[in-house]
């Protein structure tokens, strides 16, 4: 193609998820069928891409959208988009920078109150906020 792909926008979801949108090549640039698209991205620090970047395949004409998963919590990305035919691959888009989020403190609390000649009871406090599932525990006696 003789363009990149259009409206690049770029949704950080969690900690280690990004969706990528964009609309196609416009029709008289394509120069022959678009077969699918490529999203690359990589690390970014200070500035500079850090390491090759990962591209992941939408093999379909008319994809518009992909998540990418897998990435570190409070990074800088920096992601393209890339429309291909049979003939190559086309140019890419205008790089989006974007920051994941922070993984959330998944810290937990634990008060113990011991009532004289009677009972223990025990106040556990949870985030309020994780991106990640609290494992279940277990107290025993």
């Amino acid at each position: 193609p003789g363009a990149a792909p259009r409206r690049i926008e770029v949704e950080v979801l969690n900690s280690t998820a990004l969706r990528v949108m964009w609309r196609s090549v416009t029709p008289g640039k394509q120069n022959g069928q678009i077969r699918g698209y490529q999203v690359h991205y990589v690390r970014v620090e200070n500035g500079e891409s850090r390491g090759l970047p990962l591209i992941k395949d939408a093999m379909l004409a008319d994809a518009q959208e992909m998540v990418i998963g897998g990435l570190k919590p409070d990074t800088t990305y920096s992601v393209t988009v890339a429309a291909y035919t049979t003939k190559g691959d086309g140019a890419r888009s205008k790089p989006k920078v974007v920051v994941t989020k922070g993984a959330a403190d998944c810290s937990m609390s634990l008060v113990t109150f011991i009532i004289p000649h009677s009972l223990i009871f025990l106040l556990l406090t949870m985030p309020l906020l994780s991106y990640h599932p609290v494992a279940p525990y277990t107290y025993t006696a």
